[in-house]
């Protein structure tokens, strides 16, 4: 199983540090606004290293273009799928241009490397 909660655990696990929780962007990614709809409430889990470096797990470009539109399939997701450690806590940020993947826009990749050895 590999999503953001268990790369976050096991990271912890590892290395100690702490495990940060927030809601997740997804529900903005689909349109959904109603804190009824279950997407609202989807958590997103990062780790923090004791010396304060944040990495996470996040989906893959791949898994991102099929997610598009598709709010079954990206429930189905949660439990596992194919993605990649950032390094960074850019996901806040990114929102406003409209990137609730936490994929960072073009110019701040310098700012946030993918993770090597995560």
């Amino acid at each position: 199983m590999k999503n953001c909660l268990s790369y976050a655990f096991r990271k912890w696990r590892r290395e100690g540090g702490y495990i940060i929780i927030r809601r997740s962007l997804a529900a903005n990614k689909f349109g959904i606004r109603s804190p009824w709809h279950p997407v609202y409430w989807v958590p997103h889990f990062l780790h923090m290293s004791k010396e304060g470096t944040i990495t996470q797990y996040v989906p893959s470009e791949r898994k991102v273009e099929e997610h598009q539109g598709n709010v079954w399939r990206f429930w189905l997701d949660l439990w596992h799928f194919e993605g990649r450690v950032v390094v960074g806590d850019f996901e806040c940020r990114t929102v406003w241009n409209g990137d609730f993947y936490g994929n960072m826009p073009q110019e701040s990749q310098d700012e946030y490397p993918v993770a090597e050895n995560a």
